[in-house]
């Protein structure tokens, strides 16, 4: 388990998969468990000066909480056969919450704020301020 070797820095040995990542041939890790998605994206996001690929690029990890509440509100009540374009919708709603945080945790500007306040406005931005749901 990737995410909790703490010696995987020593032993981590970079692939085309990898490559692939930081040529931005590709923007997300899919592969079968083992396949070292996780040893990926916990190299590149621990120590993003160690690829100067990405030395203009803000990295957002965004894998599958299922406590997270952008996550509950864009697929609580999904049934099991739902449609593809409700599937579809409900990832487009999660992974623009994602950006949304990512934005917020940049420095302050005027276009982040004005496109944080639009999606709100739109109710596409979900927050959750409190502590005890979080």
């Amino acid at each position: 388990m990737a995410e909790n070797d703490e010696n995987l820095e020593s032993y981590f040995v970079p692939t085309i998969v990898l490559d692939d990542f930081l040529a931005d041939r590709y923007d997300l890790i899919r592969g079968a468990k083992g396949s070292g998605k996780s040893a990926i994206l916990r190299m590149v996001s621990k120590n993003p000066g160690s690829y100067p690929q990405l030395k203009d690029v803000q990295l957002t990890v965004a894998t599958e909480h299922t406590g997270e509440p952008a996550f509950k509100r864009a697929f609580n009540g999904l049934d099991p056969d739902v449609p593809d374009e409700k599937l579809v919708s409900a990832w487009k709603s999660y992974l623009l919450n994602m950006a949304f945080d990512a934005i917020e945790d940049l420095p302050k500007t005027t276009e982040g704020t004005r496109a944080v306040a639009a999606a709100e406005a739109c109710a596409v931005r979900y927050r959750n301020t409190s502590l005890y749901e979080k």
